[in-house]
């Protein structure tokens, strides 16, 4: 335990020197201020208990322990570009990311109820073949929100990229299909509860 809890400390340090280092090479304030940002928010979800009955509390959630790091990143690897229409869409590009995570989390979370009701179905088939599986009250009512939060995630991750520059068609048809087959998975795995 104790030689376990060292080596994390050893490789946090190690990493977190790591991109001190690579950031400060940028030799940009900004740069290093943004990313710094979305480190210490990483840091701050630690702290949070995850809650998907209020959707504040949930999409607080997720830009604090994932979206707000890569959002931040996004916005520093744009500014760092040359391409003057991308610049000026800094905005874009991070509210983007952060919609982003909030549908891969989201098609994460609908996963992991859609596995574990599949367990509990086997587990019923197994114990007792008579009995038919009945979801907890755990499942249900966080499908449902999920289920909302899902589609309004999708709308707004569509309304983004349309603001996307338009001087690169084939970058956005990638981001775009990447969204839609996140929101397919999430599709079939609610279908999937429905059957359980």
């Amino acid at each position: 335990m104790q030689f376990g809890n060292k080596m994390s400390t050893l490789c946090g340090d190690y990493l977190l020197g790591s991109v001190c280092k690579a950031l400060a090479e940028f030799q940009d304030a900004n740069i290093v201020d943004m990313v710094s940002k979305g480190i210490g928010d990483t840091i701050e979800s630690l702290f949070l208990k995850l809650n998907f009955d209020d959707e504040d509390h949930y999409r607080k959630y997720v830009y604090l322990s994932n979206g707000s790091l890569l959002s931040k990143c996004c916005r520093a690897a744009v500014s760092l570009g040359s391409n003057k229409d991308l610049v000026n869409s800094e905005h874009i590009v991070e509210n983007w990311a952060i919609q982003w995570c909030q549908l891969y989390n989201i098609c994460e979370n609908i996963n992991m109820i859609a596995q574990q009701m599949s367990m509990e179905e086997s587990k019923s088939k197994i114990f007792n073949p008579k009995h038919r599986f009945s979801p907890t009250e755990n499942f249900l009512p966080h499908l449902q929100i999920l289920r909302t939060h899902l589609f309004s995630t999708r709308v707004l991750l569509a309304d983004i990229s349309t603001q996307f520059p338009k001087n690169n068609n084939q970058s956005n048809e990638v981001i775009s299909e990447m969204a839609e087959l996140l929101y397919q998975d999430a599709i079939v795995n609610l279908n999937l509860c429905k059957v359980f």
